[in-house]
């Protein structure tokens, strides 16, 4: 019971974190997007597992590539509810200004628990990352930007279906942005994931990320495939 009262605390709090921000998006630019990727995962114990991922992004109505990527990870479960994982991701990311390309070199770590209510699947992921601009292409003033992501999601499971429709919301915190820390960009998603066959799934979504306390703020609509293959 205490551990049930936790979680919900927890996201209640971040609902309210979520519902505040809201207060402060600007004046927004409306954008269309799609992202595809492919995400790999290889179970190498019942606890310990190492995924890797290739994603490419359109942006600018669907006409500009956004960026490529392609990120490592692995994760280790403590507990059925309870895991963590670490990761690095290079990605290539397309400056249509300017037309021009940089690398950009994250690494992230994460905590992420779940809890069953029912039918319906909680999960609340804390995600730290760190992100290392090609300086020679963009300047001095983007070394490197460090986040904060929570997201807190629900997924139902339909009895008698392996279908699973889904919502999350995640939120950007800036940990080393000057002139003070804040909330830079949130993302509202609606998806659904189902199987394709026995080791093959599929991932479909339409998500709205939305970027604020930020110039010239953007609300990019996107649609989104993710293919799940588990060796």
């Amino acid at each position: 019971m205490r551990q049930k009262i936790k979680i919900l605390g927890v996201a209640g709090l971040f609902i309210a974190l979520c519902v505040m921000s809201l207060g402060e998006v600007r004046a927004q630019e409306n954008d269309f997007g799609a992202w595809v990727a492919l995400d790999i995962t290889k179970d190498i114990t019942k606890k310990f597992s190492l995924g890797l991922e290739e994603e490419v992004r359109l942006f600018k109505d669907f006409g500009e590539l956004d960026r490529v990527s392609t990120s490592l990870s692995a994760d280790y479960a403590f507990y059925k509810w309870l895991k963590a994982g670490a990761g690095y991701s290079w990605i290539y990311n397309h400056k249509v200004k300017s037309d021009t390309w940089e690398s950009r070199h994250r690494y992230f770590i994460f905590l992420q628990g779940k809890y069953k209510v029912g039918r319906l699947d909680l999960s609340l992921r804390e995600r730290f990352q760190s992100t290392f601009y090609d300086e020679d292409v963009s300047g001095f003033e983007y070394g490197h930007k460090n986040y904060l992501r929570s997201r807190l999601q629900v997924a139902y499971d339909i009895p008698a279906n392996k279908t699973e429709p889904y919502a999350s919301a995640e939120m950007y915190y800036s940990l080393n942005k000057t002139g003070g820390n804040e909330v830079n960009d949130m993302r509202y998603t609606l998806g659904v994931e189902f199987p394709v066959s026995g080791k093959l799934d599929m991932d479909t979504y339409l998500r709205l990320d939305q970027e604020m306390n930020v110039k010239n703020p953007v609300s990019l609509f996107v649609v989104g495939v993710n293919v799940k293959l588990g060796l």
